[in-house]
């Protein structure tokens, strides 16, 4: 799938590590939101 060297991204499977990059980045929106209502007090 895709394996982390030095820091950065070595991706062997192009189309898998597409989806893993949207869906992380997914978590941290949602994250994100989740974090802010709950400390905002909404």
């Amino acid at each position: 799938m895709a394996v982390i060297t030095k820091g950065k991204w070595e991706c062997l499977d192009m189309d898998m590590c597409l989806v893993f990059n949207r869906l992380l980045i997914f978590l941290l929106v949602i994250a994100t939101i989740f974090s802010l209502v709950s400390f905002g007090g909404y």
